[in-house]
């Protein structure tokens, strides 16, 4: 399963790193192919 993670309204690439506090958003990915 794919999501997509958006911290403050932008997305976090997989080299960001999350810090305490943080409040994010975890959106699954659904292919409509």
């Amino acid at each position: 399963e794919s999501v997509l993670v958006v911290r403050d309204g932008k997305l976090l690439t997989e080299d960001q790193r999350l810090h305490p506090g943080d409040e994010v958003k975890v959106v699954a990915v659904i292919s409509g192919g």
